[in-house]
């Protein structure tokens, strides 16, 4: 593993820049503490978390694993013999039925972690909303579920030096703040849990294949100033990001998008309401959903903030599962796009259908019979149109440098070298530029990652493209 960097110090239980931070700077380089299965998932190996066949089992303790090497990781040496020891076996039937065998295990490596290094035990303090999440994840999981865990971890594995109340802390570290890895398992970093959630996150994170993660400046942050994420996709709207991070992460946001109807003055989650005069109507306070919509465009007119979530709702319901009927078919999306329906009251660059969008960017290009050979170049520049509106908004939403950026300008390069590759050289300086801009959000990437592979396509693209 590459050597730790930390350019953070945390302040009030908020990590702030240590120094001023250029876009593309390595802020944070930092271990996973511990990792673990997730919560009611299917049996995973439990060292490296991938899909297990249930054929090879651990010599000592009996818990799945995919093989020896697996068996001898440090991840599962501690426990293993407390497995043994207090007889604590595995409890699935079949590989391919989720269980919830493995729930107690992320947050009992924290725990085990917390005694070997001391210190650590100060996040037991952080709020983790332990009451709210018990209510919660009774109808999420099962009945009692964290009452049950923690009992289990005090009793049956016989941790000590620990209240319920800790365990319950610890089980909400790990479930809400842990970093997602593959196959629905988690990773704690201790130094991210004290980076706050922004609508408009300041920084970019990539984790690695031995489970460290990257943390990079988005943007110039000045030393003092707080290192921001975001826990949500930055590409929902008011309505639905915020339902999203109440109800996963029990965080009622207040930045400055969350305040703001018009999200940056996009109207990203906005209506068109035909009676007066097809004007954009959003949220007067998104942050009561029973606040009323308004429109700049007509002062004293307000509709039913209620109303008009609940149809934001059913229109958003209603296109994504059209889509998902058909397999995300180009030509039910192009249809959509280019006829008259129930959507015509969505804004053309709103969230819901810039999801629709989303469609052709994934279509085109990458599926059988709509690859750029055969694609009609019009479609092709299609494409290209809708990765710069996303990107227009993704400019407002996530300043700066980071990947779902990089990903979006390699989607209009590649298929701008299409067009270029067909004899249609039109937008082939817009190319480069795509390719310029993938190029330096990849840059520093690590040998052989995903997005240091990226950088050299598109570089290489891009030369073509030139020529």
């Amino acid at each position: 593993m590459a050597p730790p960097v930390s350019k953070l110090e945390v302040k009030n239980n908020v990590a702030v820049a240590s120094k001023d931070l250029a876009p593309g700077e390595v802020i944070l380089h930092e271990a996973a503490l511990v990792s673990g299965p997730g919560r009611a998932g299917t049996p995973l190996c439990i060292s490296c978390y991938s899909i297990v066949d249930g054929e090879y089992y651990c010599t000592e303790c009996s818990w799945q694993c995919c093989g020896e090497e697996c068996e001898q990781r440090e991840v599962h040496k501690e426990e293993c013999r407390v497995y043994t020891e207090k007889e604590i076996y595995a409890s699935w039937e079949d590989v391919g039925t989720q269980t919830l065998s493995m729930d107690f295990m992320g947050a009992y490596r924290l725990l085990l972690a917390m005694i070997n290094e001391p210190k650590l035990k100060d996040l037991l303090k952080l709020d983790m909303n332990n009451n709210l999440r018990k209510e919660r994840f009774n109808i999420k999981y099962y009945v009692g579920c964290e009452d049950v865990i923690t009992k289990y971890i005090l009793e049956k594995c016989g941790l000590c030096g620990f209240t319920e109340e800790e365990i319950l802390t610890a089980l909400g570290l790990f479930e809400l703040l842990g970093t997602p890895l593959h196959n629905g398992a988690k990773a704690f970093h201790p130094t991210t849990i004290h980076m706050k959630h922004s609508c408009i996150p300041n920084c970019y994170m990539s984790v690695e294949a031995d489970q460290s993660i990257y943390v990079r400046a988005s943007i110039n942050i000045a030393k003092g100033e707080p290192v921001t994420r975001s826990l949500v996709d930055v590409m929902k709207c008011n309505l639905f990001r915020r339902r999203e991070l109440e109800k996963a992460f029990f965080i009622n946001c207040d930045c400055k998008r969350c305040q703001d109807g018009s999200e940056m003055g996009t109207n990203y989650g906005g209506l068109i309401i035909q009676e007066f005069n097809n004007h954009i109507f959003v949220a007067s306070n998104p942050r009561d959903e029973n606040s009323p919509w308004v429109s700049s465009n007509v002062p004293g007119a307000e509709l039913s903030g209620a109303e008009c979530c609940t149809q934001m709702n059913f229109l958003s319901k209603r296109c994504d599962e059209g889509i998902e009927e058909v397999g995300g078919n180009a030509g039910t999306i192009e249809f959509i796009l280019s006829n008259p329906g129930e959507w015509d009251v969505l804004p053309r660059t709103g969230q819901v259908m810039m999801d629709v969008k989303k469609g052709l960017i994934a279509a085109y290009g990458n599926r059988y019979g709509s690859t750029y050979d055969v694609l009609d170049n019009q479609k092709i520049k299609n494409k290209v149109e809708i990765c710069n509106e996303m990107l227009e908004l993704l400019g407002k939403f996530h300043p700066g440098r980071n990947y779902n950026a990089a990903m979006l300008h390699y989607e209009a390069a590649n298929a701008i070298y299409g067009l270029v590759t067909k004899g249609d050289k039109s937008l082939a300086e817009e190319g480069v530029k795509h390719c310029e801009a993938a190029a330096e959000i990849c840059e520093g990437q690590e040998e052989g990652s995903m997005y240091d592979q990226l950088k050299i396509y598109v570089l290489g693209i891009k030369e073509e493209m030139k020529a």
